[in-house]
């Protein structure tokens, strides 16, 4: 009889957690048609200028994905390489530069998709750029927080975006967001943009197989109790 009630509470215990994972990978899936959503109405709006940014202040999520178009220059001398990022299968680098659109304050631009044993030429002269507004949606997950040293080599390599690190270790105001560089824009490198990795369909998916889970164990417990009558 113990035995019983043990398989019970446990199988019970599992159950609803199948079926709350399934749940929330369709959460996720409505999270990621949003998103979708609001990359395609979003690009349709008139460019953006710098000064947009100062104005929205606190409400800057509102403005991701919007076109942007900033005028200033690049500080090639603190290039950030995003770590881990593939392209077709293979393995390199996002290139972030910050660019300067006012005294003492940047943006990072994102110039796209390199492989790791690439050169990076320099990004010279006052320019206007114009590209897509990104924030992150959450902050990144890094295996290790290592502080950028004193004296660090340039160009650093970072595991993911993290703006008060880089504004304090740098001494300069940083936009807590990226320039997408368009493709057509000179200086830039591989660039294929996409507001989500994974399609809400694949997140429905998997909230599939998370209930389908939940069944089987579920016959496989009846099985099991009537076998013990």
């Amino acid at each position: 009889m113990k035995s019983k009630l043990i398989l019970s509470l446990i199988t019970l215990l599992v159950f609803f957690l199948l079926i709350s994972l399934g749940v929330w990978q369709l959460h996720r899936a409505a999270e990621k048609r949003l998103l979708l959503n609001d990359f395609s109405a979003h690009a349709k709006m008139d460019y953006l200028k710098i000064s947009d940014l100062d104005k929205a202040q606190k409400k800057l999520s509102a403005l991701r994905y919007f076109p942007i178009e900033a005028k200033g220059y690049y500080d090639n001398t603190h290039t950030i390489l995003l770590d881990n990022k593939f392209y077709n299968h293979q393995l390199g680098y996002e290139i972030l530069t910050p660019f300067f659109t006012k005294k003492n304050k940047a943006i990072l631009v994102n110039r796209g998709w390199i492989p790791r044993d690439a050169h990076i030429p320099k990004a010279t002269d006052e320019q206007t750029i114009h590209g897509i507004l990104y924030m992150p949606i959450k902050k990144p997950f890094v295996l290790k927080k290592i502080p950028i040293p004193s004296q660090p080599n340039w160009p650093l390599v970072e595991q993911g975006l993290q703006f008060d690190r880089f504004e304090n270790e740098l001494k300069i105001k940083i936009y807590p967001a990226v320039i997408w560089l368009n493709r057509e824009e000179r200086n830039g490198f591989v660039r294929d943009w996409h507001p989500i990795f994974m399609p809400p369909q694949q997140h429905i998916a998997y909230a599939v197989q998370w209930w389908l889970l939940a069944l089987t164990l579920l016959v496989i417990y009846i099985i099991l109790m009537r076998k013990q009558k």
